[in-house]
């Protein structure tokens, strides 16, 4: 979390700055900000998905912005999972061929979170989809324009598209158009089997 003040605080054993596309660290542990002459107009934690987007909306606001973490790489644990993030309601992945609109995004995420879940949150995340895609891809995340059509949660390749398989079961294969159907071509599907609504 950032917020406005004097100076940056944080639990730093390295400091690591970007510069021209290189990334130079400098061992610090035992060095106070003081010694290293360190002020900035923002302060913050470490280096995870929230802080570097409070850096990154930082620097476009015209602050002079200094990211420091104290383990060898940023990132938390976002940076060691595979990658999924779920988006839709009509990003720029609709030139693969498949069609989606917020409404769909909405009742395929309420229908996946189950009962209880915040709707007005929901609906929030799905209607801002389409610029949480463009604010990352300004912020340099590329997302390749191809499909990974094997069920699974971490692109094998570097797919931008990915299909998780669970949209092939109820009630998600009913709330969502995506390709059930057809990313095995050629594959004999076996018939679903049903199940009364009150057996797990």
């Amino acid at each position: 979390m950032a917020s406005c003040g004097p100076q940056w605080v944080t639990e730093t054993t390295a400091l690591t700055r970007k510069s021209g596309g290189r990334s130079n660290t400098q061992a610090s542990q035992g060095i106070s900000r003081r010694q290293l002459g360190l002020r900035s107009g923002c302060r913050g934690g470490r280096l995870r998905v929230a802080g570097v987007a409070a850096a990154i909306e930082a620097a476009r606001a015209g602050a002079d912005v200094l990211v420091l973490e104290r383990l060898g790489a940023g990132g938390g644990a976002a940076a060691l999972s595979g990658g999924f993030i779920y988006l839709g309601g009509g990003t720029p992945l609709q030139a693969l061929g498949f069609s989606d609109s917020v409404e769909n995004m909405k009742a395929f995420m309420k229908a996946a979170l189950g009962p209880g879940v915040d709707e007005a949150k929901i609906d929030v995340y799905c209607d801002g989809s389409v610029d949480h895609f463009n604010w990352l891809v300004d912020a340099g995340v590329v997302f390749d324009e191809s499909f990974g059509g094997e069920p699974g949660w971490e692109p094998p390749h570097g797919e931008g598209l990915m299909f998780s398989g669970g949209e092939n079961s109820a009630p998600f294969n009913a709330l969502i158009p995506l390709p059930h159907e057809d990313i095995y071509p050629g594959r004999q599907r076996r018939p679903r089997a049903s199940k009364p609504a009150d057996t797990c």
